[in-house]
C-alpha cells in the first residue's frame, strides 16, 4: 500500500442479544506501528483483488443524507477528531 497512514481506529462489532450486529466505537486511535501498517496493507489487498467491488460517491446533500461526507469535511477541516467521524 502507497499510502501514508496518519490514523487508525478499529470498532469492536458484537452480536446483541437481538441476533444483530452492534458497533461498539473506539475512542481514541491505535498507535501507527509496522504491524498497524501491515494490517492496513492486508486489509487494502483483500479489498481490491476482490472482483466485482463498488465505487463509492458522494452525492448533493439536498438529494441524499450526507453524514459521511459532513464528518469528513469537519474532521479536514479540523473540528471534528477522526475517531468521533
Amino acid at each position: 500500500m502507497s499510502a501514508l497512514i496518519h490514523h487508525f481506529v478499529v470498532h469492536r462489532l458484537i452480536l446483541n442479544k437481538e441476533d444483530k450486529i452492534q458497533a461498539i466505537p473506539r475512542d481514541n486511535c491505535l498507535a501507527v506501528t509496522p504491524e498497524i501498517e501491515l494490517l492496513a496493507h492486508q486489509i487494502n489487498h483483500s479489498f481490491n483483488s476482490k472482483p466485482g467491488k463498488g465505487v463509492g460517491h458522494f452525492v448533493d446533500s439536498d438529494d441524499a443524507d450526507s453524514a459521511f461526507a459532513d464528518g469528513l469535511k469537519a474532521f479536514l477541516d479540523k473540528k471534528k477528531r477522526v475517531v468521533s467521524f
